[in-house]
């Protein structure tokens, strides 16, 4: 898919919408889930040259949950998504809560390359949650907003990174956390599983500089890097500039600043029950 552009428009573009009993039964929900969305196996979807915007503001409300999803499995399943491939390229996502979201995969290959998520991308720009045997790649990206690469442990299964690559390249990042790499809030289990390779080279997080927004209240620092403590042996490489908030173990960062956090271990609990659930 190329050359397109997708704009959700009203206050209330769906009718009423509810989550799964067992994700809470959320609801009632009117907007958009995704502008646009992707779900099944062994499939390869590109999307490039795409601009996806929704309406309204990040105080006050969207219209729009994601730009672009990608999500394994059918809800009230815990079924991973196989053999697919996702290629974004040159896409531009403005007025979402988050860019690109992905989770529950197996055995699959996302990367998302020379984009643009815009100041209005409210919680996130590429979201990653619950991934096996998998490759994941982000790249000469701008990423605007108050998250740029957020990896997290998702509702599906809780069970963050397995046996899988993650990749963090030659971005530049601006906002609350260019790159945060979660704890396993859901369960309080481990983040990676297996044998992950986790790099993070050459990004540009000196404009990472902004106090947390007030609709992310379960964000307490400000951190070019903010590694969370399950999380282990990722290798970061800095430019000369920016910071580093590891509270993990054995993970190797040089070319940025390490800090101490202030407030994090609160994080969790602050986050449970606010904010609109991710899809």
């Amino acid at each position: 898919m190329s050359d397109l552009a997708v704009h959700v428009v009203g206050p209330a573009p769906f009718d009423d919408w509810y989550l799964p009993e067992e994700w809470g039964g959320f609801g009632p929900i009117n907007i958009a889930l995704a502008a646009l969305g992707v779900q099944g196996s062994d499939t390869v979807v590109t999307f490039e040259r795409v601009r996806v915007a929704g309406e309204g503001e990040c105080d006050t409300g969207l219209n729009t949950n994601v730009g672009i999803a990608l999500i394994g499995p059918v809800w009230g399943t815990t079924d991973y998504q196989t053999g697919f491939g996702l290629a974004v390229d040159g896409v531009i996502v403005d007025r979402a809560y988050y860019g690109v979201f992905t989770e529950a995969l197996e055995a699959s290959r996302v990367d998302v390359t020379r984009s643009r998520f815009e100041p209005t991308v409210c919680l996130g720009g590429f979201i990653l949650g619950d991934v096996r045997a998998s490759r994941i790649t982000a790249a000469w990206n701008d990423f605007a907003g108050p998250v740029g690469v957020d990896v997290f442990a998702g509702e599906i299964a809780s069970l963050g990174v397995q046996d899988s690559s993650i990749l963090v390249r030659n971005n530049r990042f601006a906002g609350t956390l260019g790159v945060w790499m979660e704890s396993n809030w859901y369960t309080g289990g481990p983040m990676f599983v297996g044998e992950v390779a986790c790099v993070m080279l050459g990004n540009n997080v000196q404009r990472v500089t902004q106090a947390p927004p007030p609709w992310m209240p379960w964000v307490t620092l400000t951190a070019g890097y903010y590694l969370e403590p399950p999380i282990h042996g990722c290798v970061v490489v800095g430019h000369g500039r920016g910071t580093a908030v590891d509270l993990g173990t054995d993970n190797r960062i040089t070319g940025v600043t390490k800090r101490p956090a202030v407030g994090p271990f609160i994080a969790p609990v602050l986050r449970k029950g606010m904010g609109l659930p991710r899809p």
